[in-house]
């Protein structure tokens, strides 16, 4: 199967100009050093403990989903993961499955600590302990694809633009504030860059080729259907790539559209079929579509987060996350794009403004279809948008060194923008990740409850010390945060986990976890409601930063 569309014209596949040039040397120097330390400053994310903010609440959520894999019989739910650290036998009485996204991430996880992670990491369960050593096998596959995503943007970019285009591209995603803060993410948002790379790849591949053939629709067939198999996220930037691509060379892109939307469509069924049988399997059934969608953007929906307060919020976490000198680019990106857009030279070809005019617009549309999530706000999401950013600052830098004399005002601003992205990424992430004697991290805390609790055991803690599941990932047991005096939901939950019958025991912090004013109060009201209702309550055990009580 082939279609003969016309050879490239010079609006579709514009005539590049050589890579080189007087003072080029330097940019490339500089784009060499920028990215070696793209690499270096990755090192310390491949082993460290999970943190305070989303690493640790998402890496601690996968490391227990692959556990879950080997601790129960998953044959009726294949290949979804059960996520809680002690589940019941008969997983139908109460589990949480989670079968919310398509199961590839869970899977990756899971096969990332199969081959890379040390002995025993797949039985330490049996005995009541979490799998010590795992961090950075799981983390591994995350930040491969985070990488991954930014070469392949910019070999896609070299195709349209010329070969240091897509060198700076690719340095400007990897080297973004949020790409460095998130690059060992454990979650979605990592594998849905690659996917979505793949995607433009190969849309860039039928554009640019002389004849689309099967090859092609194979090649998009294929990156469709791992996008849809990822997740959600990478789909919604299927209408705006898809306007770029038929603008650029419509019957070149047609072919590739349709078997992009092809396996597109095959990978959501498929997801679709799986979980209706795993939730069916388990005796429950799957949330409409239609409630699921309105879900996400039910802050919007109920006037809690009106549109303006939410634009405001996410003007300042691009701010924050993108960077300024990184953003300034972008915009000269724009200005030089809209101004030569009909010079003969030098210029910034029109299919790569236009590329990252439908990267820009996709990552918006994840944006905005998450409300709910980027409201929190639920900052890895903003990983979406930094392809679009970094290619107009790509552009911007290519216009500026074709310049006479371009060149050294480019590599100062390049290597600016790198410097100042990273110590922007350092200073967003220390408060998350400084762990010392008065402020202890999960993993310090879990070591103390796995000591304190027995095996099995349900922990009740006050709400307001804001604990990720990585404490209770840490300590192999149940966490369930508490509000005073609404006492009746942790039950509730306990029982919808299957652990009606577990020992239950109230967490008090001691020491610096307690001297946060809304940590007092609530410790004080539980404290007086505990002695209340069991007049003589004793500590069952105690140590640095806990003291436990026995509730049941």
């Amino acid at each position: 199967m082939s279609s003969q569309g016309p050879p490239p014209s010079p609006r579709s596949a514009p005539k590049l100009p050589p890579a080189g040039g007087p003072g080029s040397r330097w940019l490339w120097t500089a784009i060499a050093f920028a990215g070696l330390l793209g690499l270096f400053l990755r090192v310390p994310e491949w082993t460290r403990p999970f943190d305070r903010q989303f690493d640790g609440f998402q890496g601690a959520f996968f490391a227990t989903a692959a556990v879950g894999y080997e601790q129960n019989d998953l044959s009726q739910i294949w290949p979804y993961p059960i996520v809680q650290v002690n589940a019941p036998l008969d997983l139908a009485k109460g589990a949480y499955l989670y079968a919310n996204h398509p199961p590839l991430v869970p899977q990756l996880a899971r096969g990332a600590l199969a081959l890379l992670a040390p002995r025993g990491w797949d039985t330490a369960w049996q005995s009541g302990r979490s799998p010590r050593g795992i961090e950075g096998p799981l983390r591994a596959p995350f930040v491969v694809c985070q990488l991954a995503a930014a070469v392949l943007f910019g070999l896609a970019l070299a195709r349209l633009e010329g070969r240091r285009a897509g060198a700076l591209l690719a340095v400007l995603v990897a080297t973004a504030p949020a790409s460095l803060v998130y690059a060992g993410l454990v979650n979605y948002e990592n594998p849905s860059l690659l996917a979505t790379a793949c995607v433009v790849w190969v849309l860039v591949d039928a554009l640019c080729a002389a004849r689309v053939g099967a090859r092609h629709v194979a090649l998009a067939f294929g990156a469709g259907l791992l996008a849809a198999l990822t997740t959600y996220m990478p789909l919604l930037f299927a209408a705006p790539l898809g306007i770029w691509a038929l603008a650029a060379r419509r019957r070149a892109a047609l072919l590739p559209l349709v078997g992009l939307g092809v396996g597109s469509i095959a990978g959501l069924v498929a997801h679709a079929l799986l979980a209706r049988r795993a939730l069916e399997n388990l005796g429950r059934s799957s949330q409409p579509l239609v409630e699921r969608a309105r879900e996400l953007v039910a802050p919007l929906l109920d006037g809690s987060v009106p549109l303006g307060a939410w634009f405001a919020l996410q003007a300042e976490l691009v701010a924050r996350y993108l960077g300024p000198a990184l953003l300034l680019l972008a915009l000269s990106g724009v200005w030089f794009g809209w101004r030569q857009r009909n010079a003969a030279s030098p210029r910034v070809g029109t299919t790569g403004l236009g590329l990252a005019l439908a990267l820009l617009a996709g990552g918006a549309a994840v944006q905005f279809a998450f409300y709910r999530h980027t409201s929190d706000p639920q900052e890895p999401f903003l990983l979406h948008l930094v392809p679009g950013v970094a290619l107009f600052a790509a552009l911007g830098l290519e216009s500026i060194v074709r310049r006479a004399g371009g060149s050294r005002l480019a590599t100062a601003l390049f290597a600016a923008t790198v410097l100042l992205g990273a110590y922007g990424a350092q200073h967003i992430a220390k408060p998350w990740r400084d762990f010392g004697p008065d402020r202890p991290g999960p993993r310090e805390l879990g070591d103390e409850l796995a000591r304190l609790a027995p095996a099995g055991a349900v922990l009740w803690y006050p709400a307001a010390l804001g604990f990720t599941p990585a404490v209770g990932f840490y300590a192999w047991r149940t966490l369930l945060p508490v509000e005073p005096p609404a006492y009746g939901l942790p039950p509730l939950v306990a029982d919808g986990l299957g652990l009606a019958a577990a020992p239950v025991f109230f967490v008090e912090p001691l020491g610096a976890l307690a001297d946060e004013p809304a940590v007092a109060a609530d410790v004080a009201r539980m404290r007086a409601d505990l002695f209340a209702h069991r007049p003589g309550s004793v500590p069952f055990a105690e140590g640095t930063h806990f003291r436990l009580f026995a509730l049941k």
